[in-house]
């Protein structure tokens, strides 16, 4: 249902799919990883298989983020279990993974800071001299940003050393040749924190 509505560019229609399934009992963990997440997948793979424009991947991506935003309500209670800093190196336009997995942590407990994707990284160096978080997250979607994003972590590890500690996410890690290539700049490779993890 969310798919056929972000595809049929019908905002209403997806966001009242996301509140009615908000009102049924659906975690928003689940909604974001179950829903959003595998209908964005589905997007890209018929975007990458031409069977659907640029306007459109554009208008359901779109979409979705005007559904998160809606349906998504800040903890009330103050983070106490350390701050992320999630971001993409420069030259990454995607970014509603970083806020999907932002929005997570901040239910979890954590005080999430995301300046947004596409930062050079001398802005995202100084902004880990600035805050001091406990971990940063590197967002990538294309492939062709995977040497970025090892060359930020190898940036990081020279200015920081061991802390903070470095998750890395997105499109572009799933694929099988990154997989081959497990290690990483971090050493026993990337970290991510779960929800019990201080």
């Amino acid at each position: 249902m969310f798919l056929q509505a972000i595809l049929a560019g019908q905002r209403a229609a997806a966001v009242q799919v996301a509140r009615e399934a908000l009102r049924d009992g659906t975690s928003l963990q689940s909604l974001y990883l179950d829903v959003f997440q595998p209908a964005l997948y589905e997007v890209g793979a018929r975007w990458e298989a031409n069977q659907l424009t640029v306007a459109q991947e554009h208008i359901a991506t779109a979409i979705t983020q005007f559904v998160m935003a809606q349906i998504y309500e800040p903890p009330r209670q103050q983070s106490t279990r350390g701050t992320v800093l999630m971001t993409g190196v420069e030259g990454e336009l995607h970014n509603i993974g970083a806020v999907m997995v932002g929005d997570l942590l901040e239910t979890s407990g954590w005080n999430v800071r995301f300046p947004g994707t596409n930062l050079p990284t001398t802005a995202i160096l100084s902004e880990i001299r600035e805050t001091a978080p406990t971990y940063v997250g590197i967002s990538a979607t294309m492939l062709f940003n995977v040497a970025a994003a090892r060359e930020l972590i190898r940036a990081i590890r020279r200015d920081f050393g061991d802390r903070p500690r470095v998750m890395v996410g997105g499109a572009a890690f799933r694929s099988n040749r990154v997989r081959r290539r497990r290690a990483s700049p971090l050493g026993r490779g990337p970290h991510r924190p779960a929800a019990g993890d201080d």
